[in-house]
């Protein structure tokens, strides 16, 4: 695939680096399709998976969108939420980074090759990205065709998005019904192989942790509330054996 790498600004001065992957062909007729990846790593990953399964996938663009740091990271991928319950430290940025996404990248992208329309792009996150994809779909479901939720860290500030699923309602959504896939590691909600090598206080730290955080049952519930509403085509997995990483 051809490669090239751009570098955007938020509204507030953060510069994201941004990667795209595109066919070595030309495109078809409307464009192809886009696959837009939340952070680096699962950038690389979706990349190589799909070189490897060759004439298998259907030929699309990649594009990756990096966030420079962790802190960062907490920041653009978590929402502002309101007064109802405390807002955490150095979070709530998720708008600035859905408008630099729409405002900023997608253009970008846009002039730089031909492509489908957004309404029928891909977006997908892990982790607090996942959760980013989650809010996402809740606020605007219509703005992508696909939306790929890989475990979301339902956990965050009290599992305020499970919440918010709950009090979810359908708006008219008679042409657009998003296809939504909710997948989580089997081994997210209690220790790993790896854990068992680690001092017994570091186990039960990291038991008591990810007992707290529910990410296999967080998952599941999200998925279950979503389906419960009808608006959706939904696949969920739990995948036996993985970790978070």
């Amino acid at each position: 695939m051809n490669h090239a790498k751009l570098t955007v600004q938020t509204a507030e001065g953060d510069e994201l680096p941004v990667w795209l992957a595109w066919p070595e062909v030309i495109p078809p007729a409307g464009g192809w399709p886009v696959i837009y990846v939340l952070d680096e790593k699962e950038f690389r990953l979706l990349l190589q998976m799909r070189r490897e399964a060759g004439t298998q996938t259907t030929p699309a663009v990649l594009v990756g969108i990096g966030i420079p740091d962790t802190e960062r990271r907490h920041y653009f991928y978590t929402p502002k939420i309101g007064r109802v319950t405390e807002q955490p430290t150095c979070t709530g940025g998720s708008s600035i980074l859905l408008q630099t996404l729409l405002n900023v990248v997608v253009p970008e992208v846009e002039r730089w090759l031909t492509v489908k329309p957004l309404s029928s792009a891909t977006l997908v996150g892990h982790s607090l990205a996942g959760l980013f994809v989650a809010q996402l779909l809740l606020q605007e479901p219509a703005r992508f065709k696909r939306y790929v939720i890989s475990s979301p860290s339902v956990w965050w500030a009290d599992f305020f998005v499970l919440r918010q699923a709950v009090e979810w309602r359908c708006r008219s959504m008679e042409t657009h019904r998003p296809l939504v896939h909710v997948s989580v590691g089997g081994l997210e909600q209690g220790l790993t192989p790896a854990d068992l090598a680690l001092p017994a206080e570091k186990q039960q730290e990291n038991q008591q942790r990810r007992e707290r955080r529910r990410m296999v049952d967080g998952a599941r519930q999200l998925y279950e509330t979503l389906d419960a509403t009808g608006c959706f085509e939904l696949t969920f997995k739990v995948l036996e054996g993985a970790d978070h990483g």
